[in-house]
């Protein structure tokens, strides 16, 4: 088997259908698998991908133990040589499959790519970055953007370039490199886990890579309820987690420290344009 794809959904049965159906629909040369993990859906998810037959394997869950678990799941039982983790709020627009193909084995020192994101009218979309490093942290606390960002406005995805991760919703990586470094961290119910394994990809020795030898439509966030609030304050206990996993002491203490003033700036920024429901969720997260 070449690819086991690993569409790890929750609640997004509208969007399932048709990310499935592409999948079948554009690939047309690799050997692969398709993989649903349910992350106990409340809507019609499950009855969507049964409707898919013995197309798929459906691995159905009891509770939602967050992105990371599903997608460990979806990895455990995939045979493929490489594994690519896909948010149903993803729609393949050509043979993204057969093009990361070629650009994996055009390019042995990368253990993990993604791709380009489009918005679903053309519009490009930004995709991973660069580790959120004290200084990184520090320039994005204060809202300045000069160098390798730790998010990087959407012109740097104009061409290919190794940046420390790249966003979760696809996720193309070897299944050699799984093997050497283990599953995502399971800790990290939903964004940051994918920041925290490819750190552990880059210290394994490999690259990460993204490309724009494919693109894909990518509705954001509706594979997770669509909440920015998740995601906000997903992105603030992530990079607390992974401080103190992996850094000393008195990095943690920085990192809270900034991540506490950023929040405070974003209450402000808000307020200030009459987004009071944004200024709640930054203040939730001055309040983690």
């Amino acid at each position: 088997m070449d690819v086991s794809v690993v569409v790890v959904s929750y609640n997004a049965a509208s969007y399932l259908k048709e990310c499935v159906e592409a999948i079948f629909n554009k690939t047309k040369g690799p050997s692969f698998e398709v993989i649903v993990v349910d992350n106990a859906s409340t809507d019609d998810s499950v009855a969507v991908a049964k409707s898919f037959g013995k197309r798929i394997i459906l691995l159905k869950g009891m509770e939602n133990r967050g992105y990371a678990a599903g997608a460990n799941a979806g990895i455990k039982k995939a045979t493929g040589k490489f594994v690519l983790i896909l948010n149903p709020d993803i729609l393949f627009l050509e043979d993204a499959i057969s093009k990361m193909l070629a650009y994996m084995n055009g390019h042995p020192e990368v253990g993990l790519a993604g791709c380009t994101f489009l918005d679903g009218v053309q519009k490009m979309l930004p995709n991973g970055g660069y580790f959120p490093t004290l200084i990184r942290l520090s320039l994005w606390t204060f809202f300045v953007r000069i160098g390798n960002d730790y998010h990087p406005s959407a012109n740097r995805y104009k061409a290919d370039f190794y940046p420390d991760w790249v966003t979760g919703g696809f996720m193309f990586v070897r299944r050699e490199v799984v093997d050497k470094v283990g599953l995502l961290d399971e800790n990290i119910f939903l964004y940051g886990e994918e920041v925290e394994w490819q750190y552990r990809i880059k210290s394994a020795g490999w690259r990460i890579g993204y490309t724009t030898t494919t693109k894909v439509n990518h509705f954001e966030r509706k594979s997770s309820g669509g909440m920015p609030r998740n995601a906000i304050l997903g992105e603030f206990k992530g990079l607390r987690y992974i401080y103190g996993k992996y850094f000393p002491g008195w990095k943690q203490v920085l990192v809270g420290t900034l991540l506490d003033v950023a929040a405070f700036l974003r209450i402000l920024m808000w307020l200030l344009r009459f987004k009071p429901q944004m200024a709640k969720i930054y203040l939730e997260a001055l309040l983690l």
